[in-house]
């Protein structure tokens, strides 16, 4: 693909696999995935919950899932793409705080749809973009994940909150650079396929991003 600097990696079964999965758990359950509400909806109330929240709103968001995944493969591709993850969840987390502050976004969701699309066209497409635009781009998708995680935060003590934002940083660095690890661990083995499966990663993630679209109308 002509945006990376880094070839790709290969293991097609493996990445076929991992986002059938996603694109299995949103097609299925596509309300309850979407909701974004942990412990049944109700607002944490010590540090601990709020930290459990954190760590489980992006992973039950298969929308947002699916777009950390894509940074931290995404990330691969570049000599120094390690600040990738750092951008987007330094983002994320500013986002989330502005929406615990009172700042109101019209169209959040459908914002962070678009994000999902964009990745995975990114993923998709044979496309040349320089990296300074592309951090950009991801510290803009960051703020617009972070306000939506935000949301579901609205109304707790700054004590919660405080844990929610440690949960938040942990798990989205971590499923991040996991990411990243396993496409630089098979980065100078590629196989033959490794095109087909980057571009079925990003029709999958794409996927993922339409159905969010369409459940954010």
């Amino acid at each position: 693909m002509g945006f990376r600097q880094r070839t790709w990696f290969g293991r097609t079964a493996v990445a076929r696999k991992v986002f059938a999965t996603l694109t299995v758990v949103l097609l299925c359950h596509p309300h309850e995935a979407m909701a974004h509400h942990m412990i049944g909806g109700a607002v944490p109330r010590s540090v601990l919950g709020g930290f459990f929240s954190g760590l489980a709103h992006p992973v039950i968001g298969p929308d947002h899932l699916a777009f950390i995944l894509a940074v931290g493969i995404i990330a691969a591709a570049f000599a120094e793409g390690g600040v990738f993850p750092v951008v987007f969840l330094s983002t994320s987390l500013a986002g989330c705080v502005l929406r615990l502050t009172g700042v109101s976004v019209v169209g959040g969701e459908v914002a962070v749809a678009v994000t999902v699309v964009a990745a995975g066209v990114f993923l998709a497409v044979d496309r040349k973009i320089r990296r300074s635009r592309l951090l950009v781009g991801l510290a803009l998708a960051g703020a617009f994940h972070g306000y939506a995680y935000g949301e579901s935060m609205v109304g707790a003590e700054p004590t919660p909150i405080v844990g929610y934002l440690l949960g938040l940083a942990v798990i989205q660095y971590a499923v991040a650079m996991g990411a990243f690890a396993v496409a630089r661990r098979f980065d100078d083995r590629a196989l033959a396929g490794r095109d087909v499966t980057m571009r079925a990663a990003g029709i999958t993630v794409g996927m993922i991003g339409v159905v969010a679209f369409a459940l954010a109308l």
